[in-house]
């Protein structure tokens, strides 16, 4: 965990705090990716059986 894992919603101490990972980020054009990207242990389904990704499996 690192401070660029960490997104507030607001102004601190009055605001969500949310996880999050940035490091493999991808712009999605014509609704979809077609890479493997993340860790096998916590990828959406749809990575592991070689489907494309769309903006469903960022809710994975």
């Amino acid at each position: 965990m690192s401070p660029q894992n960490l997104v507030l919603t607001g102004p601190f101490p009055c605001c969500d705090v949310k996880l999050c990972d940035f490091e493999s980020s991808r712009v999605i054009k014509d609704d979809h990716v077609n890479e493997i990207l993340g860790t096998a242990d916590y990828v959406a389904p749809e990575i592991l059986h070689f489907e494309p990704i769309t903006t469903a499996a960022d809710m994975w």
